[in-house]
């Protein structure tokens, strides 16, 4: 009986779909693949025309018959082969050492797996998850070597200096490259992708590549999106909270992305996931899907955030972009919370305060508790996110130190401290090395007091502020944006100017009709759809104002003056429902909002029918449902 063996090789790679690294020297151009066993050199020419394959057979068949180099590259000219052979006796002699070093037995396919993304072609269907790692937490090595391709398919793009500045996702290139290599003309791609590629910073490069096609920069890449779907609340990794969207992009010659793009929101009204056991059918019925769009914010800056917005929606809208008059500020920054942060104990007969600073949950750094006598003038009320609802502040205040004098903002100078508040100087002097110690201080601190404070100025000490949270909603992608007007606070004694610490962005304002219209149009359907539509929940920053044409209260303004005084209706009923568990009110507070959406409306040109729109988009973003 006659038996024979045959060559099977299953089609399953483990390769770096991205880079590989090219030697060139005066003996020729190499393919580098860097190992745990040294490097790996593979003539240049021999991938390129497909003979790789055959070389490793010749390889692995001649080596365990202890061929030596010279005597492995005459066999190979009696077969045919009669280029590089100087290449190829050095790969061969980097083999034939680790035979002799009994460590020879996986490493040809390796060699075989990592070019297997150049050898097998381009591919009609390209479908994946690439892999989702910031660019920060990727080797040294391997950031310097692929930064070429970032710089290939201008995904750079974006504010700050150096591939640092920024957490770009290395799945954004793995787009561009998987486009640009493996798909072929007329073919399509469908990766799941982080969804803050198309709202956050990180990304700008990301959405004017796929946005642009091979009429943009991106080195000739044909592309053209043809849908997005938003998967943030199916949580699509099991064991994993991250926000997750599909992509899907044709190649084309000529293509170039039509917005708006459609995209399809996937609503899971469940606290958890979605189990990955269920079908396609069974996942249909748990969610609810919608069909809206994406825009980028600025039309013809394909690199700016993208809202997710009906056509209807947009027309309203965009009647409201533009920039305010109106300057945000974030809140101020300590760098040690656990030395300005106090609890007023007492109020000592002279007028100065017992205070205690405690220690504070999720903080790492340790520092001494002690109980001190200080100053009362340089004591505060604090507010931080966790106290602010819209149209709310909630008054259980905690303290904070700021020596910063009020009408310049600046640290107040040691020599002034030491003679009027010797009391404060000696509580922070206990803690003048880990003060001194802090990052911000170390960048920012040049020529300023060891006790200095940072994100601060005039505008600080401002008596009304209207203020939103920088982190504020679910995992949803969307931003749960809101609200509230800060007034001095009235203590047992005296007024106070609350501070806001850095979670909370501020609009600083002298005027307390002026604070109550801001916070009107803030508050509105039409500016909380905006900035859902183009901010993820943790990013809800200053940027706002920069984006939205908000004009300045003027008091003979009929719209202007009736909406301040809808805002402190509103202000008042909203301090009624969570100081006084009147639930009753919600209603008469729905009424009051209602309201002051017909006047932003109107201020704005927004026609009824824009309006109603605008507010059925916001309760899909929001709530995943729809007002018949």
């Amino acid at each position: 009986m006659l038996s024979y063996t045959r060559h099977v090789e299953i089609p399953v790679y483990l390769a770096d779909a991205l880079l590989v690294e090219t030697n060139t020297t005066i003996t020729g151009t190499t393919y580098v693949i860097r190992t745990s066993v040294g490097k790996f050199e593979i003539p240049k020419d021999v991938v390129d025309k497909g003979t790789l394959g055959e070389l490793l057979f010749h390889i692995e068949d001649r080596i365990k018959y202890d061929y030596s180099p010279p005597q492995f590259i005459q066999y190979l000219k009696e077969r045919g082969f009669n280029e590089d052979l100087h290449l190829i006796e050095s790969l061969y002699a980097t083999f034939y050492e680790l035979e002799k070093a009994k460590k020879n037995k996986i490493w040809t396919s390796i060699i075989r797996n990592a070019f297997a993304p150049l050898l097998k072609g381009e591919f009609v269907y390209v479908i994946g998850n690439p892999p989702w790692i910031n660019w920060e937490s990727l080797p040294e090595d391997y950031r310097k070597r692929s930064k070429s391709l970032w710089e290939q398919y201008g995904l750079l793009k974006g504010k700050g200096k150096g591939m640092g500045r920024v957490k770009r996702e290395i799945a954004a290139l793995f787009v561009a490259r998987s486009l640009d290599k493996y798909v072929k003309e007329g073919g399509k791609l469908a990766f799941l992708v982080p969804f803050t590629l198309f709202k956050t910073q990180a990304g700008a490069g990301f959405r004017e590549f796929i946005a642009k096609g091979a009429n943009g920069k991106n080195r000739g890449v044909a592309c053209k999106v043809l849908k997005i779907h938003d998967l943030v609340t199916l949580y699509p990794f099991e064991g994993a909270v991250n926000r997750t969207a599909m992509i899907v992009v044709a190649k084309e010659r000529e293509g170039k992305t039509e917005f708006p793009i459609p995209c399809v929101v996937w609503y899971n009204p469940r606290s958890g996931g979605i189990s990955t056991e269920l079908k396609l059918n069974e996942v249909k019925a748990i969610t609810r899907r919608f069909e809206i769009a994406f825009l980028p914010v600025e039309r013809e800056k394909y690199e700016s955030p993208w809202m997710q917005i009906t056509e209807k929606a947009y027309e309203g809208i965009k009647k409201v972009l533009g920039e305010s008059e109106y300057r945000a500020y974030a809140g101020v920054y300590t760098g040690l919370n656990q030395v300005y942060w106090v609890e007023v104990l007492e109020e000592m007969p002279d007028d100065s305060l017992l205070i205690r600073n405690s220690e504070l949950a999720g903080q790492k750094k340790k520092v001494k508790t002690v109980e001190e006598t200080i100053e009362k003038e340089l004591v505060y009320p604090l507010v931080r996110g966790r106290n602010v609802k819209k149209w709310y502040v909630e008054r259980d205040f905690r303290w904070i130190i700021v020596p910063h004098n009020p009408e310049t903002g600046k640290p107040i100078p040691e020599n002034e401290i030491k003679s009027k508040y010797p009391k404060t100087y000696s509580y922070l002097f206990k803690f003048k090395k880990e003060l001194e110690d802090r990052s911000i201080h170390k960048l920012w601190g040049k020529d300023n007091p060891f006790y200095a404070v940072y994100a601060i100025g005039k505008y600080s000490f401002y008596p009304y502020r209207v203020v939103w949270k920088y982190i504020s909603g679910k995992i949803s992608g969307k931003a749960d944006f809101s609200t509230a007007v800060i007034k001095p606070f009235n203590g047992d004694s005296e007024m106070k100017t609350v501070i806001p610490n850095e979670k909370l962005m501020l609009v600083p304002l002298k005027s307390e009709d002026e604070a109550y219209y801001l916070s009107a149009v803030l508050n509105s359907s039409v500016i909380r759809l905006f900035v859902a539509s183009y901010v993820i929940e943790t990013e809800i920053s200053t940027h706002i104002l920069g984006r939205v044409r908000i004009s300045k209260f003027d008091a003979k303004n009929e719209i202007h003056r009736e909406l301040a005084r809808l805002s402190k209706r509103a202000h008042e009923i909203a301090r009624e429902i969570y100081e006084g568990n009147r639930e009753d009110l919600k209603a008469d507070l729905a009424e009051i909002e209602e309201e002051i959406d017909e006047k932003v409306a109107e201020l704005y040109g927004i026609t009824g029918e824009e309006l109603r729109e605008i507010k059925r988009c916001l309760k899909i973003l929001e709530e995943g449902v729809v007002e018949e």
